[in-house]
């Protein structure tokens, strides 16, 4: 054995802060004051009497009772000077003594590690000796001579050890010796040969106790080597391949349950210890992060799996808990990764970095499946929460930016402002939209872009309905824009504080309903066709990987989106009939909130005795002359501002027909006055009724959006009309022309009040010849219905 060889010389330690301060006080005892040199000067001859009944405590009241109070103060300043000396040269020993004292504690690990080897040494020569004495007493037996010394009696009562105690002993040096080195191999090979040794000599000679010891003392070690080896396997960081040996060996010995956990646990271990590794300090890719995070788990489930298999085999117990502790991990996963989703707003890309997780997550999962390990179903239903609560972050980021445009949209239809920069011109950009419908298209199309096959498979569902929730949201927008006979002019403010620019003129109304039908027609429905093409595209990646299974069928979900199409068409249909509403009011009652339509128009007539000259000059009641020109009014602004959308006007006109024929179909005071009133309704009252009726039926045919609920309207009322009429006694037939007459003079009317609006029109066209509107186009529109 070699002396630990200390390079460097340590230096001397200077005398102790105990006597350094013992010295000083009896400095200032015998000269009244002192200082911390003298003290030190007086160090050495300083000397604590050596007797056996010396008391401390003694000794201090008889050297230090005299002192007076100022004496007392200086002894305590002085001593707080020495200890802050003491403290700075002990600092300074250490940092000049470090060095050396980190080379001796290096000698003496080298010396403990050279003692354990040779002890194993000892031990196995001990053993050898033990067997040669065995022998020496075999051969002694046969002596008959007796021994003369003490000595000898003494040796020969001492008990002989047996084969076996002996063959037990060296057993047990060797494995000290095999573990010692990390032999573990060849320390289970001795100990299965033993096991097998002593089991069979116990088949032998069951009766013999001393078998019984041994095979106890055995099952002892056994039980010793598996408690070194599990302490083995939880060492943080061990390696591997030494891992797999430790729990290989931990089976062999029969502790399998105990062995699989140990190694699952290490794989947990090294798991979290890799993940701490890992920051989300990428800004411009938000997947860096989640890659990394997902290759450390899934490679480690992996990893984990192939272990488990080579090593235990397909035993179900052990698959059943590898299963559980999958799970565990992929929830750990889980919940780092909607952290991370969480810490982005909608501002910064939340629901990119959403859809990026799942796509790489999933991604991960599916290499798994080639391995039997199915976790993409519990990832996608763990991380599905969290994509969707990115999802509503984003339609709620995309409705403030809305709100914060249609603040100042001045409801002019115009083309895209994108696409004179645009490299490629789409579809929706020779639309014309006002600034805030092209918001909400670009920003739904930008949303897309970062749809991917196996997100829309997923959360393609989600997607439309948050797509048909911010159009809702728009239609609402766009009701609140409308002005009424008692809303406030200039703006109008939504449940939210946000103000919307009211559409005052009839372009801007119209603009309003042009926005709409274009989303819900044209460009939204597009959404769905992008999202079901890209699960098809999903559908058809997924029957190649699974070759021999039937493609999966429905993908395009047909049923769902015809009842999301038909769900934006019913919000376009509110407001429809939100806009057929207002310009309803306005031809009904007056700015006054007085009926215009009332029961005294046709039962004032009956005094009137002048039927020749009402036969010769007759024109429909000024209410439904005002429903004429409103309509031909709109008919000629949608032109202009809806070019191309003859289909949405006439819808329009139609929807407005049948709300004020309804309207007088259901006004309970006008039919009360006429069915029950005071005065009776007179046959010329009853020839201006029929002829207005008829007057609005001409006007829908030559508009050509007449529809079969008008025409009921009005022939019920003709008929209510009649029977009032019947009831006094005349002949309706006989005061009624026929229904030529009616008609030819309605086409007359028409002609009259189409002459009216072409002088008016020209007239304003003079003042501003920079107005779209005229009459002729009017009259090319609704010749095409003129018999």
């Amino acid at each position: 054995m070699r002396e630990p060889q200390i390079e460097g010389k340590m230096q001397p330690v200077k005398p102790s802060v105990r006597f350094r301060s013992a010295a000083l006080v009896d400095s200032v005892i015998s000269n009244g004051s002192a200082t911390p040199n003298d003290s030190i000067a007086s160090v050495d001859s300083f000397v604590l009497p050596e007797t056996d009944g010396f008391s401390l405590d003694g000794y201090a009241d008889a050297r230090y009772q005299s002192m007076t109070e100022k004496g007392i103060r200086r002894l305590c300043a002085e001593l707080l000077d020495l200890k802050k000396v003491s403290a700075e040269e002990m600092q300074r020993n250490v940092y000049a003594n470090y060095t050396a004292f980190i080379r001796t504690s290096q000698e003496v690990s080298g010396l403990e590690a050279e003692l354990m080897t040779m002890q194993s040494f000892i031990s196995t020569q001990a053993a050898l000796v033990q067997d040669l004495l065995g022998v020496c007493l075999q051969s002694s037996s046969n002596i008959t001579l007796v021994p003369a010394s003490q000595d000898v009696l003494n040796f020969e009562e001492d008990p002989e050890p047996t084969q076996l105690e002996i063959r037990i002993q060296s057993l047990s040096d060797a494995l000290d010796v095999l573990l010692a080195e990390q032999r573990v191999d060849e320390a289970l090979a001795a100990l299965d040969e033993e096991e097998s040794v002593i089991s069979y000599l116990v088949q032998e000679n069951s009766a013999d106790a001393s078998l019984i010891l041994v095979q106890s003392a055995l099952a002892e070690r056994k039980s010793c080597l598996i408690e070194q080896l599990a302490e083995a396997a939880q060492r943080p960081f061990i390696h591997t391949n030494e891992l797999r040996k430790v729990v290989s060996a931990l089976n062999r010995l029969g502790d399998g349950s105990r062995a699989h956990t140990l190694l699952l646990n290490s794989y947990r271990v090294r798991c979290k210890n890799s993940v701490e590794y890992l920051h989300p300090i990428c800004t411009w890719y938000t997947g860096a992060y989640t890659t990394s995070l997902a290759r450390v788990y899934f490679s480690t489930i992996l990893q984990a799996s192939r272990d488990s298999v080579s090593i235990f085999g397909d035993v179900p117990a052990f698959s059943s808990e590898f299963v559980l502790w999958a799970r565990r991990e992929t929830e750990d996963y889980a919940a780092l990764v909607k952290k991370h989703i969480l810490s982005f707003s909608a501002v910064t890309g939340g629901l990119r970095a959403a859809l990026d997780t799942v796509e790489i997550s999933v991604g991960h999962c599916s290499l798994l499946e080639q391995e039997g390990i199915a976790l993409c179903p519990l990832l996608l239903r763990l991380l599905k929460p969290c994509v969707e609560a990115a999802m509503e972050a984003t339609w709620r980021f995309i409705e403030e930016t809305v709100c914060s445009v249609i603040v100042t949209d001045n409801w002019n239809l115009n083309l895209s402002p994108n696409m004179l920069v645009a490299n490629r011109v789409s579809y929706s950009m020779t639309l014309k939209l006002s600034i805030s419908a092209h918001r909400l298209n670009s920003m739904i199309q930008d949303l897309l872009e970062d749809m991917t096959p196996l997100m829309c498979k997923h959360f393609g569902g989600s997607a439309l309905d948050g797509i048909a929730h911010l159009f809702s949201k728009y239609i609402e927008m766009l009701t609140h824009a409308l002005s009424g006979p008692t809303e406030n002019e200039g703006k109008t403010g939504l449940k939210n504080g946000v103000n919307v620019r009211m559409a005052v003129t009839e372009a801007q109304q119209l603009a309003l309903l042009g926005n709409a039908t274009a989303l819900a027609d044209e460009l939204l429905p597009r959404a769905a066709v992008i999202i079901s093409s890209l699960q098809q595209a999903n559908s058809k990646e997924e029957t190649r990987r699974r070759a021999g299974e039937r493609p999966a069928t429905g993908v395009t979900r047909l049923p769902e989106q015809k009842e999301w199409r038909r769900n934006l068409q019913q919000s376009v249909d509110r407001l429809r009939d939100h806009i057929c509403r207002h310009y309803a009011l306005e031809l009904i009652y007056s700015s006054d909130a007085e009926p215009l339509v009332t029961a005294d128009l046709y039962l004032n007539m009956h005094e009137n005795d002048k039927e020749q000259i009402w036969h010769k000059d007759t024109m429909p009641s000024p209410p439904f002359q005002a429903l004429f020109l409103k309509l031909s009014k709109l008919a000629l602004v949608a032109a202009d501002v809806l070019p191309g959308r003859e289909r949405l006007v006439i819808l329009l006109l139609m929807r407005l027909t049948e709300t004020v024929m309804m309207w007088l179909l259901d006004d309970q005071d006008f039919w009360g006055d006429i069915e029950g009133g005071p005065v009776t309704l007179g046959s010329t009252g009853l020839q201006q009724f029929v002829l207005d009726m008829h007057f609005v039926n001409q006007v829908a045919s030559y508009g050509r959006y007449s529809s079969r609920q008008m025409r009921q309207a009005i022939s019920t009322m003709i008929s209510r009309v009649v029977d009032v009429f019947a009831a006094t006694g005349l002949d309706p037939n006989s005061v009624l022309p026929k229904d030529e007459w009616f008609e030819d003079t309605s086409k007359e009317a028409i002609l009259k009040l189409v002459d009216e609006m072409s002088r008016s029109n020209s007239v304003s066209n003079e003042r501003d010849p920079d107005s779209p509107v005229s009459i002729s186009s009017y009259s090319m529109h609704s010749g095409q219905g003129s018999p």
